[in-house]
């Protein structure tokens, strides 16, 4: 009797859990779509303050932030743009995606030193991904 009632808590505990997982993961995908559909003037300006806060307070993990990030900069709001960039490169450091967003949203905020910065991390974390300096890349010798 007692290996079954503690059965049902567990199974409650674990119904909880999943039910706060699904509120969360709803409430990101909300406000991920309000963000872009503020981009293409779908929705309001005003809704999109409200939608960074509950991507910041829902979202896990750093694709939601350089989603937003990302929206933002095509918006011409590169400060903004930067400061969920730099975000995202604090809680992951060793994401080159959050970097580019970082030296992306540097440049068009007028903030070279921050973009170089980023140039920098950004050619440690992926020396594949820099341009070849080799300008004759893909021409023919003849």
């Amino acid at each position: 009797m007692i290996a079954r009632l503690a059965l049902a808590a567990i199974a409650l505990a674990l119904v909880a859990v999943l039910a706060t997982r699904i509120h969360h993961h709803s409430a990101c995908d909300a406000a991920r779509s309000t963000i872009f559909a503020v981009t293409l003037g779908h929705e309001p300006l005003a809704r999109q303050v409200p939608a960074i806060s509950a991507v910041r307070a829902n979202c896990r993990g750093t694709t939601a932030l350089l989603s937003a990030a990302g929206a933002l900069h095509q918006q011409g709001r590169d400060g903004q743009a930067l400061a969920l960039a730099q975000e995202a490169a604090g809680r992951e450091p060793g994401n080159a995606a959050a970097w580019r967003a970082v030296e992306a949203a540097a440049a068009g905020a007028q903030a070279p030193a921050l973009a170089r910065a980023a140039d920098r991390r950004l050619s440690t974390l992926d020396p594949l991904g820099r341009p070849s300096l080799n300008l004759s890349t893909g021409r023919s010798i003849r």
